[in-house]
């Protein structure tokens, strides 16, 4: 079972813990596993992420893309779930207390392989990491067991792997008497390609002290977006060496142009050391539920976030 969902309508969930007096159900007469389940929502437990990023960046005077990938899975995390930051709008993001950047007690699910299969592009079976000491992704989380793409911006790899306005498959192979082999179709959704305008991908943004810092872009159409889908626009901030994030934002939609408010400016410029880089993405979101078919009580369910992000990383500094 899948659902899109926006991160921006964290406000309106429902508690997945308790049946949908409104959901489905079956007839009277009906077998007991005719029963339809309620939509999976961001209030089911953590199941894991897949994170799907297609990123350009100036290197060395050119404009070079990758594409950057993740995975992980849960069997269990304590507390089951994390508190979602109050998107829309940008939150502080340092204290590191709030999906997607929190992280509980964890014990992770091998589920064999993990693939990557495009409706265009070129399958990609992510490398197995289960290093000692715990690895740490681009979000600076450990993980004992994932799978994984690194950036590799000479080969200049984005489109070849993350096609633009199309949606994907993940394949889990499986594992034997842990996880079954499984087929996630059409789980994860590439946004159309944009780009920015205002500060250009190979400019040097200026943050300027108790001032708004507003970037802009030419809006697109993603024209193979699935029915109910949302592409959402994402900012986020790091410092030198490694600070962060440091402050994320998040609006609903495309429209154009988004704006970093001056506290949040002063913040990065305070707790950044004076320069970094700074990410502009659109974004898709979805669930799918992490499920081998096992009976489980409804509370029981986990979720799995899939995150598929275009994305462009450029730098910053603190205007004098």
């Amino acid at each position: 079972m899948r659902l899109w969902i926006a991160i921006i309508l964290l406000a309106g969930c429902g508690d997945d813990s308790k049946v949908n007096p409104d959901a489905p159900k079956p007839p009277a007469d009906a077998p007991p596993d005719a029963f339809v389940e309620p939509p999976l929502t961001l209030q089911a437990n953590e199941g894991g992420e897949i994170r799907l990023e297609w990123i350009q960046q100036v290197n060395a005077g050119v404009l070079q893309t990758t594409a950057r990938m993740g995975a992980y899975f849960y069997k269990s995390e304590t507390p089951a779930k994390q508190a979602f930051p109050a998107f829309p709008g940008c939150i502080d993001a340092r204290a590191r207390d709030k999906w997607p950047l929190a992280q509980g007690t964890i014990e992770y699910l091998d589920v064999g392989d993990v693939i990557l299969v495009p409706k265009t592009g070129q399958p990609f079976k992510m490398v197995r990491d289960q290093s000692t000491p715990a690895s740490k992704d681009a979000f600076q989380r450990p993980h004992d067991l994932w799978w994984k793409k690194v950036l590799n911006f000479p080969a200049n790899d984005g489109d070849l792997y993350l096609p633009a306005d199309e949606s994907y498959d993940v394949v889990l192979t499986g594992k034997e008497g842990v996880w079954p082999h499984q087929v996630l179709k059409d789980v994860a959704f590439m946004p159309a390609a944009w780009n920015p305008t205002s500060p250009t991908a190979s400019e040097t943004a200026m943050l300027q002290a108790g001032t708004d810092f507003t970037v802009t872009y030419t809006p697109v159409t993603s024209t193979h977006l699935p029915p109910g889908g949302k592409v959402n626009t994402v900012i986020a901030f790091v410092g030198t060496p490694n600070v962060g994030p440091i402050v994320i934002c998040q609006e609903e939609g495309t429209d154009g142009s988004m704006t970093v408010p001056a506290a949040m400016v002063d913040i990065i410029r305070t707790a950044g050391g004076g320069s970094g880089r700074y990410v502009r993405q659109q974004l898709t979101h979805q669930l799918f539920e992490l499920t081998d078919g096992s009976p489980r009580p409804t509370a029981d369910r986990k979720r799995v976030d899939v995150l598929t992000i275009w994305c462009t990383n450029s730098p910053w500094a603190a205007a004098p």
